[in-house]
């Protein structure tokens, strides 16, 4: 008579966690965290979260429902293709910078940035990924505003082919979004704060237009190379009066932010 003795599975033999640990202490080298799987996992939180999808919904859905409501108050009739795009984009403006800052800043508040960190610890192509998932919402967001403008304005009757650089306005409107969209990515790794990141982006634009022509006649030639809001609203508008204007405004509001925030999140204390 024979006996069978049965051994057990081995951890390492069930569990794939297991595996893996059992794999790497063995000596195998583990694979390196691409800058793809970063991005897809960005993305997967912009949107697995109640709050990223909400205001991602929000802003995909403003358009149709901004356009609707303005035709209902306003009518049909003696629109152009331009201001029916202007309108249809407000969102692009309004939400936006809001969605991509939260991005950033999300973990942040919710702690939960600890355990991004230890499962990566290449804090600077986090943040990286978190920007660049931003400008890909960012992308469909006004891709999504502009068909639905294009359609309305094809809708109502307004003839695309004879509109005058329509092509240009598209390009502005575009390229306005994008740095709507990174600006709120900027000022969120800047200040890695939800409720400070949201003053900032709301509250100092306007306190700048505002409150900068107190500062006398000197503020007509300081004003037009700071003030974010006017060299954004000329870019999506189409026409842009100074290209100068619009490259300092984007470098004190977008690239210095950033530069700050890259600074910070490398150097931040997450324990």
């Amino acid at each position: 008579m024979t006996t069978t003795t049965t051994t057990p599975p081995t951890p390492a033999a069930s569990n794939p966690l297991a595996r893996l640990l059992d794999s790497t202490s063995a000596g195998t080298p583990a694979r390196p965290i691409t800058m793809r799987t970063r991005l897809y996992l960005e993305l997967r939180k912009a949107l697995n979260t109640r709050s990223g999808l909400i205001l991602t919904l929000a802003a995909l859905a403003w358009a149709p429902l901004v356009l609707i409501a303005w035709l209902v108050a306003v009518g049909t009739s003696g629109h152009d293709a331009e201001t029916i795009l202007g309108i249809g984009a407000t969102g692009v403006a309004v939400l936006l910078p809001i969605v991509t800052l939260l991005h950033v800043t999300g973990e942040w508040g919710q702690r939960s940035i600890l355990t991004t960190f230890s499962l990566d610890p290449a804090r600077g192509k986090i943040l990286v990924a978190k920007v660049l998932a931003g400008q890909v919402l960012a992308l469909a967001v006004i891709a999504s505003a502009l068909a639905f403008s294009l359609i309305t304005a094809l809708l109502m009757g307004v003839d695309l082919g004879g509109t005058e650089d329509l092509g240009r306005v598209l390009l502005g409107l575009a390229a306005g979004g994008t740095l709507y969209a990174l600006m709120g990515s900027a000022l969120g790794a800047m200040t890695l704060s939800t409720p400070l990141g949201l003053g900032v982006l709301l509250v100092a634009p306007q306190l700048v237009l505002n409150l900068g022509p107190l500062a006398g006649e000197r503020w007509a030639e300081v004003g037009p190379w700071v003030e974010i809001s006017m060299r954004l609203g000329e870019l999506t508008g189409g026409t842009v009066a100074h290209w100068g204007h619009l490259a300092a405004a984007c470098v004190l509001w977008i690239a210095l932010p950033l530069f700050v925030g890259f600074w910070r999140v490398r150097r931040a204390d997450v324990a």
